[in-house]
């Protein structure tokens, strides 16, 4: 839901952090662009030449045949092949498209379409125990609550966003539908009328 906001193509950066093994000639190499002078190892700063204490950066633009890259020099005094650093870095997201939520925006409306799978059996809950799908469908919601993100290291947790339904005021009075669509025998969503559906 962009809340009637259009969405832009553009260049962004989106900061990101993870560990990487140094290679041979004390390199590690990011397979994406990274945002210029946005690399950061804690302990180290980026310099022109390396030097005990500084890397070196070195981004390659992606091109209409090869993807985009960056590669980072260490020098000796501060690590050794094989050895394990942790980045941050701001990665270059060249074709993203941004919709943006301002602060003076109104709560977010559209359309609400949730998918839930039926299983065969309360204890088997994997792919292959799939035998139907639910689908509710709502023309008209409101965001009533920012979604959640209340998880727990190693513990499951449920993510929630919570909506409220509106009146569309569509001509046929349809507030919501919810839809059963059961699988074939082999499990698989049915994908022309006629074929034999699995209802065990």
């Amino acid at each position: 839901m962009a809340n009637a906001v259009n969405g832009t193509e553009g260049d962004y950066g989106t900061l990101e952090t993870g560990r990487f093994e140094v290679k041979t000639g004390l390199k590690i190499t990011l397979p994406f662009e990274c945002k210029t002078n946005s690399v950061q190892i804690r302990g180290l700063t980026e310099a022109t030449e390396g030097a005990a204490g500084k890397f070196t950066v070195t981004i390659t633009a992606a091109t209409a045949e090869t993807d985009g890259k960056t590669e980072i020099t260490l020098n000796a005094s501060d690590a050794t092949v094989g050895d394990t650093v942790r980045v941050s870095y701001r990665r270059r997201m060249v074709n993203a498209q941004q919709v943006m939520m301002k602060t003076t925006g109104t709560t977010a409306r559209g359309a609400l379409y949730a998918h839930y799978p039926v299983y065969s059996s309360g204890m088997d809950c994997t792919e292959a125990s799939i035998k139907a799908w639910v689908h509710i469908e709502i023309p008209r919601v409101r965001v009533t609550a920012l979604p959640g993100f209340n998880s727990s290291y190693k513990s499951a947790s449920t993510y929630s966003v919570t909506f409220s339904g509106l009146d569309p005021k569509r001509a046929d009075g349809k507030m919501w539908a919810l839809y059963f669509e059961p699988t074939d025998a082999n499990g698989d969503i049915i994908a022309k009328s006629g074929e034999t559906v699995n209802w065990n």
